[in-house]
């Protein structure tokens, strides 16, 4: 009820369904959603991480199946993992997304990552400084049927342990 409160300072908290009406306060820790993610209207991201979802050092988000970012999101010195083997992570999925990684962040995908899909998909990934990463342990597509950018400037590096192929249609 309004009354109750959790507090996350260091630990995991796992669930699929969400809904809230009491005090939840975010430290650090992990946050670890079971199912399929969409940023952008999923109701515990932006409750969480803020409308426009920023992951700040010391927090990280884990996403047990895909997800597909189709808002702006940041990930600032904290840790994003997409852990599924067989759902998509997509950025730009028929609607525009970006994602940000920059203060020495980290993405961390298990599954086939696109960049840019379908019609109205324009996807754009910026990984920006020393220590901010995208790792994609499978295959990365940028500019998968959309329209896609991928900067990487500073220092940032993409790894990825697949395909990575540049304008596919």
């Amino acid at each position: 009820n309004a009354t109750s409160t959790v507090n996350l300072n260091g630990g995991t908290l796992r669930f699929n369904g969400y809904s809230r009406a009491g005090a939840f306060n975010y430290l650090a820790g992990t946050i670890q959603l079971a199912g399929d993610r969409v940023f952008g209207n999923d109701l515990a991201i932006p409750d969480i991480f803020g409308a426009l979802p920023t992951i700040p050092a010391g927090k990280t988000l884990n996403v047990e199946g895909g997800a597909d970012v189709r808002t702006n999101v940041a990930v600032n010195g904290g840790k994003l993992a997409i852990q599924s083997n067989s759902n998509l992570f997509r950025v730009g999925f028929l609607q525009p997304g970006t994602l940000s990684i920059t203060g020495g962040g980290s993405v961390v995908s298990n599954t086939q990552s696109d960049v840019g899909v379908q019609d109205g998909g324009n996807g754009t990934v910026n990984v920006s400084g020393l220590g901010s990463s995208l790792t994609v342990n499978n295959a990365l597509y940028v500019g998968l049927e959309g329209e896609a950018t991928m900067n990487i400037t500073g220092g940032g590096t993409v790894t990825t342990t697949g395909d990575g192929v540049i304008g596919f249609d």
